[in-house]
């Protein structure tokens, strides 16, 4: 299966099959994919979307249509003008077309996705932990913004073990219309139980898309990075480095998917930041969907020497 394919299979199992209107998320798929597959994958995608949103077939039917109209004149623009010879029989359709006005580029798409998770235990050691995360996901063409808040918090018997709040800004943009793209991420941390009051992250990087088969994704990337720090006690410093992600999805069934990822910062003197995370998304009812996750998270500074925290929660998963 193609990775528009797999995009979609993804998209669905993150947007119940009763949404109505067309979930952004899967129309954001379907304008960003539709030129990459050949006339049996757009047949493919268009079955796959009508089986999973099924009360939206109308929608689906207009989205296509205009689609396949933006990339007829598209290529009718394509084709070679008439040598400078003689006049030919098919001259005036091609000054016809000329002539003809193609339809206007499709508006942005926007998606994303709220997730609200707490859990407290009233035991020998009382504990709370608590996550709201919010994301939104732009696509216009070849370009995508993805945008990213969490706050993240965790106490056990009084004490906080985990305090951190976190917004990024993603830009990519694909490269050739290929699996392989470029991205620039800009991102702002505080997480004074590492260490520092605040951190911003600065880092450039290629990646690409890798099909692993009909269900199954994997994004990789990496590039250089820069990180500025202020730490508790009010020194500043930056560091530059490496920074490489990856990323796993895979779709279990039509309700349920499986998703992993992490990133890796490297800098100078072994210090740096490893993060990673595994998910399973079922579908709930309406756009509601469960979610149980495992994050790890690893972090050595100068100041603070390594910490690692690793948290199990279970969260509630808004899409639209």
């Amino acid at each position: 299966m193609k990775p528009a394919l797999l995009m979609v299979g993804l998209c669905m199992a993150a947007t119940p099959a009763l949404a109505d209107p067309l979930p952004g998320d899967a129309a954001s798929l379907l304008s960003r994919t539709w030129e990459r597959e050949n006339e049996a994958g757009r047949e493919a995608l268009a079955a796959t979307l009508k089986r999973a949103y099924p009360e939206s077939i109308d929608e689906i039917d207009a989205r296509i249509a205009e689609l396949k109209a933006k990339t007829e004149a598209a290529q009718a623009a394509a084709k070679p003008a008439p040598s400078l010879g003689a006049p030919t029989a098919s001259a005036p359709t091609v000054t016809a077309a000329a002539d003809e006005t193609p339809p206007a580029e499709a508006a942005a798409k926007l998606d994303g996705q709220i997730e609200l998770g707490f859990s407290y235990a009233d035991a020998a050691t009382d504990t709370a932990n608590a996550l709201v995360s919010a994301k939104f996901n732009a696509s216009h063409g070849p370009w995508s913004h993805l945008f990213i808040g969490s706050v993240d918090f965790n106490k056990t018997s009084g004490q906080s073990s985990v305090e951190r709040y976190l917004a990024s800004y993603e830009v990519g943009r694909e490269i050739a219309d290929g699996p392989t793209f470029a991205k620039a991420l800009l991102s702002f941390e505080r997480d004074p139980l590492s260490g520092y009051r605040y951190r911003f992250t600065q880092s450039l990087g290629l990646g690409s898309r890798i099909d692993l088969g009909e269900d199954a994704v994997l994004n990789i990337a990496g590039g250089p990075s820069a990180r500025e720090s202020r730490s508790l006690d009010g020194m500043t410093d930056t560091a530059f480095g490496a920074r490489a992600t990856v990323g796993f999805d895979w779709q279990l069934s039509p309700s349920v998917t499986s998703s992993s990822g992490g990133s890796v910062v490297i800098e100078g003197g072994g210090y740096g930041t490893t993060e990673a995370k595994t998910a399973l998304t079922a579908k709930v009812v309406g756009p509601l969907a469960a979610r149980l996750q495992m994050s790890y998270r690893n972090e050595k500074t100068p100041d603070f020497g390594t910490r690692t925290t690793t948290i199990s929660r279970a969260s509630l998963v808004y899409s639209f």
